[in-house]
This record gives C-alpha cells, structure tokens and sequence, in this order.
C-alpha cells in the first residue's frame, strides 16, 4: 500500500519538472526568434552606413591631401621667418650689448654675464655660417672687452675683501678647526666662483692665476711681514755677549783666538758665504749662556708655523674658488714668491749661525736642533707643500734649505767636541773646584740632549735625507758616541788643566771635583739610559779613574805624615836622650805638616756633599789609625817633662775635628 503512494507521488513530481522544462525551452526559443529579427535589421542599417562613408571617403580624401600640403607650406615659412629672425638677432647682438660690456659687472654680474652668452652664441653662429662676416670682429671684441673687464673685478673683488691675517689669532686656533674658519665670506665666494669658471670656460685660466697669485701671496707675504716686524721691534739694550769659551781680558791684553777656526771655509751646503755679513730679521739676538734659549720659542719656528697654517688656509680657499684642475696651479703661483722670501731668511738665518759657530756661541746655535725637530714634526705638510710647487725652483732650494739645517747641526756638534779638548782660555780655578769649562759642556750636552732623536740621525746622515727622525738603536748609538766623544775631549782638556797646579794635592781634588760633577750629571736616567746602557765602559772608567785620584791624592797628602808617624822599639822607663829628641823631632814634624795640610786644604773646595764626606772619611781612616797608635805609643812615654804641650798639640779628637773642617772654602 504504502510502495503504491510513493511511487504516485514520485510521478507526479516528475510530470510538473517536465511541464516546468517545456515551457522555458518554448520561452528561449520565442526569443531566439525575436533575437533573429533584430540582427536582420542591424545588417540592413550598417550596410547603408557602409555606402555612405565609401561615398564620403572618395568626395574628402582630395581636401585631405591638399590639407596635408598648405601645413608642409606653413611650417616651412614659419621656420624660414624664425631663421631670418634669429640670423637678424645675431646681427644686431653687438649693439645689444655693447652699453653692458663696456662698463664694469660690479652691479650687474648676472646681466654681464647673460650678455657675454649672448656674444659666445652670436659668434658660434658666424664662425659656423658666415667666418668672415665684420659683425664677428665686432663680437670678439665685445668678447675680449667683457672679458678684461671681469678679470678685472675678480682681481678687485679678490683683494677688497682679502686682509693679513692677525697672527697671534691665528696661532690661537687649535689646528682642528682652521679649517672651518672661513676665509671669505660666502657671497663674495659665490661671486669669484662664477667669474673664475666664466674665465676658465674662455681658457683665460692664465690670467686668473696672475690676478689671484698676486692679491692672496701678497696677504700671506703681508702676513708673514708681521711676524718679522714683530722680532724686528726695538728691544731694551742688552749686556754685550760673549762667546762659551772666551773670557773678557784687559785691553791690550789681546783675547783667546781659537786656532783651529783660522782659514775655515764658512759656507754651509746650500749657503752662500757671502750672506755671513747679512743678518735675518728672524735671527734672534739669544744670549750665550745656558738656559738662555726655551724650547719651540724661535722666530723661525713661529714664522714657519704661520706660513704651514696659512698655507691650508690657502689650500681651502683656492679649492672654493677655482676649479678643481685650476687648484694646484694657481697655489703654486701664490706660494712660490711666499716660498722664496721663506727660503731666503733660512738662508740667512744659517749663515748667521754659522758666523756664530765660528765665534763659539755655541748655546745660541741649540735652535738649530728645536728647528729641525719641529720641521721634522710638520713633515707631512712640508711635503704637501713642495707638491704645489712641483716645477717651481724654490722646491730644490727647500730641499737644501733642509739638508743645510742638518748639515749645520752635525757642525755644532762636531765643532764644540774639537773646542772643548783645545779650549785654553779659562781661568784655573784656585780652591779646585769643578772647573767653568765642565759646568759649561754638560750644560751644552744636557740642553742639546734635548732633542736626541735630532742629534742621533743628523750624525747619521751621510746623504741627503734628514727629517727622518725616529728614535732607533743606530740613533741612539750615535748620540752616545756623541757625549762619549764630549767627555774624551773634557777629560783631555781636564787633565792638561790639572797640571798647571804647583800643589799636587790640589790637582787631584781638581779632577775629582770634575768627574765626580760628570758622574752625577750622567747619572739622570734619561743620560744613564741612553749612554751607559750603550757604553758600559765609560762609566766604569769615570769611577776607576775616580779611584785612582782619590788614592793620588791620599798618598801625596799623607806621605810625610806616614813617614814622621813611625813606631820604634824604646826601653820603657830608661830612654835614652838621642831617644827622646827623636821622639820629639816627629812630633814637631808631624804639627808642623799636619797644620800645612789642614791650612792649605781648608781653602780647597769640594761643592759635592757626598765626594766631601767621603774625602773626609778617606783621610780620617789613612791618618786616625796611625796617630793613635802613634800618640798613644810616645805620649806617656816621658820624653819631655819641661814643654810637653809644645810637642802634644794635638789629641786624636782634635785631629778628628781638625779633619772635618777641610774642604771649606766657598765656591
């Protein structure tokens, strides 16, 4: 029953989806008919669209064609009108712009410059078309005329605004920040830029150098000119100088000559001798003593500071101005003249140290070796500048200005070791003290050990090639071999001095006063390292040699003593008379010697506290012994009854006593 019902319903759903399906195929397939018709239609309407454009095109394309011609014509007359019109312009640019050229661009850069394009075009265009045309004589003078007239107000805009530089301002400025200290301002940078790369465009590159060259050396000239006129200033009178190893003498008396001078070529490499007579303004008038010159205070070295300090000014302000393949060219225009003016006082200054050498001032020649030291300091910037003046002959005469410092260093140094062994002319200290001519030499050595790493390679030098001084053990060697040298020539001069004393015992206190002073000056660590750690053998020579003077001196001092201070076997209690005058015979002797002794040594001088004590104690250990044993074998002996105190003058305590109190004189 219930299979019967479903299947009824199942067929009559499927007879109402089929009704359902019937009526759409009927309802596309009325308008697929409608579609049909419609399509019909529209071919009907194009085609009588498709004969009328056919009919158009045949009756349009002849006005078309002809269109296309009458604007060929009118493009062709129009550019034949800009042609004539142009050629017109060119024609009449002379007289355009002659009333601007011809007047200064001061106030009217931008207009002066827009009317030199207009020439520059103008004669492009006849130098193209028409060479020979008079209007391109016109415009070229026109041309030259603009210009002569801008090269002109670079030059004065250049040097209206270009000033010397205050040095002791410019000093001031830590080197870091010279470089953002501008030197023009930036309109008037603006302006010599644009007329510079104007000028470079026309190649007229020579004359700006010209102009630029001369208004900026001469700001650095002028710059420069105040540092001499500085040292140049009038100073208070001074005391007259004299050399290290000369001494005043009477009139008449005539003046230590030093022999070995006689003769002596005085030129330096690099320097004429004929300069000796001339002075530089930079040369100062430092006394010969030491102490009297201070480190980096030279003129020299101020002025080659404001000229290194000057030149990077320069450097920066070129580089704002001209081109960059303009740079090296004009800095070597404005630097050469600067560069001879400072190459000449180098000169001079040699010559004048040299002149100085030759009358031994040798403590106002240390300045050479702070010059060079400096120099060598600023080598990197010395080279930068002898590559601006690549070409120029000023870069040969730096290099020789160069080798000639060092040259002259070696000098000095060789020269003072030669003069202090032939020295003669000092006066012989009378009480023995150290003598001036050794407080002067290591005073020389201590203020030109200064700068050791200068005295190492100038002695090293044997080629061109200084300002390479970096501390090494070649270096070092050499500066020790140096001092070394000082003190064989003290030590010769010293001992040619000793003799000249009539009391022995005085030229041994002579010599220890003196090597003993030379000791302790070595003694420092900076001497100590560097010279007995290169030469072991010389200060176990100064203590040897030490030792040995100080036994001389003993054995001549106390020789008699030692002598008179014999004990000899007596019978105690029975002595006999030729006995007791012997007895008192050395007694009186060793009074008589010993007040000799103490009288004459009491005005030798020993300024060394530690050499005093000890030369105390040497003489207490020689002679207290023997006059003990002496004085106590003979005192109570009885061999004076009537005048005992003629003959004891003296007890141990006051020989003691007597003992400490020699070696008082005051230096």
């Amino acid at each position: 029953m219930e299979e019967g019902r479903d299947l009824a319903a199942l067929k009559r759903q499927v007879d109402e989806q089929l009704h359902a399906d019937v009526q759409r195929y009927q309802s596309i397939n009325n308008s697929l008919e409608k579609s049909r018709e419609v399509t019909k239609k529209m071919v009907n309407i194009l085609g009588g669209f498709h004969e009328r454009l056919t009919e158009l095109e045949e009756v349009i394309r002849p006005v078309h064609i002809e269109t296309i011609t009458l604007t060929r014509a009118r493009d062709n007359i129009r550019q034949t009108l800009a042609l004539f019109s142009q050629i017109e312009q060119h024609h009449e640019v002379s007289t355009a712009v002659e009333p601007i050229l011809t007047q200064s661009p001061a106030l009217q850069l931008e207009t002066y410059l827009k009317a030199l394009e207009t020439v520059k075009t103008a004669l492009e265009y006849f130098e193209e078309h028409n060479p020979g045309h008079p209007e391109k004589q016109i415009l070229t003078r026109l041309q030259n005329t603009g210009h002569d007239f801008l090269e002109r107000e670079f030059f004065q805009v250049l040097e209206r605004h270009s000033f010397a530089v205050d040095v002791d301002e410019l000093l001031a400025l830590p080197n870091e920040t010279i470089a953002g200290v501008p030197v023009l301002s930036q309109d008037v940078l603006d302006t010599l830029r644009r007329i510079a790369n104007w000028l470079a465009a026309a190649e007229r590159t020579r004359e700006i150098t010209k102009s630029y060259a001369k208004v900026r050396s001469g700001v650095v000239t002028a710059t420069l000119a105040s540092v001499i006129d500085h040292q140049s200033a009038p100073k208070e009178a001074k005391a007259p100088r004299m050399s290290m190893f000369v001494t005043a003498t009477p009139k008449g008396a005539g003046g230590l000559k030093r022999q070995t001078s006689v003769g002596r070529k005085t030129t330096v490499r690099g320097v004429s001798s004929t300069s000796l007579d001339e002075k530089s303004a930079l040369d100062t008038d430092t006394e010969n003593r030491p102490g009297a010159y201070t480190k980096n205070s030279h003129p020299f070295i101020t002025y080659t500071r404001v000229l290194l300090r000057l030149l990077r000014r320069e450097a920066l302000l070129a580089a704002h101005v001209v081109r960059g393949d303009l740079v090296a060219g004009v800095l070597r225009s404005v630097l050469g003249p600067v560069m001879d003016a400072y190459i000449s006082q180098g000169e001079l200054l040699l010559a004048g140290i040299t002149k100085r050498i030759l009358v031994q001032q040798y403590f106002t020649c240390i300045c050479i070796f702070d010059m060079i030291a400096y120099m060598s300091s600023k080598r990197a910037e010395f080279e930068k500048m002898i590559m601006y003046l690549d070409g120029h002959d000023c870069a040969d005469r730096f290099t020789k200005l160069l080798y000639s410092f060092a040259d002259l260093a070696k000098r000095v140094l060789t020269d003072f070791t030669a003069d202090v062994a032939s020295e003669s002319g000092r006066k012989l200290p009378v009480d023995g003290t150290v003598h001036e001519t050794t407080t002067t030499a290591l005073s020389f050595v201590s203020h030109v050990f200064e700068y050791a790493e200068v005295v190492g390679n100038v002695l090293l030098t044997k080629r061109d090639g200084i300002l390479n001084l970096e501390t090494t053990p070649e270096s070092t060697r050499a500066t020790a071999k140096w001092i070394a040298s000082v003190l064989d020539a003290l030590d010769a001069h010293l001992t040619k001095t000793a003799r000249l004393y009539e009391q022995p015992a005085l030229s041994c206190i002579f010599m220890l006063n003196n090597f003993d002073y030379i000791l302790r000056f070595l003694g420092t660590a900076s001497f100590k390292e560097t010279l007995f750690g290169q030469d072991t053998q010389m200060e176990s020579y100064l203590k040897d040699a030490m030792a040995n003077y100080r036994q001389e001196y003993l054995d001549i001092t106390w020789r008699h003593v030692k002598e008179v201070l014999v004990i000899e076997d007596y019978h105690e209690g029975n002595i006999t008379k030729k006995e007791k005058e012997t007895i008192k015979e050395r007694y009186s002797a060793f009074n008589d010697e010993f007040d000799r002794i103490i009288a004459e040594q009491q005005a030798f001088s020993v300024p060394s506290e530690g050499l005093r004590k000890s030369l105390r104690a040497d003489n207490a250990n020689l002679l207290m012994p023997l006059f003990k044993r002496f004085d106590m074998h003979y005192r109570h002996s009885g061999f004076t009854t009537k005048n005992p105190q003629k003959y004891l003058r003296f007890t141990p305590d006051e020989v003691q006593e007597k003992l400490e109190n020699i070696f008082e004189a005051v230096v």
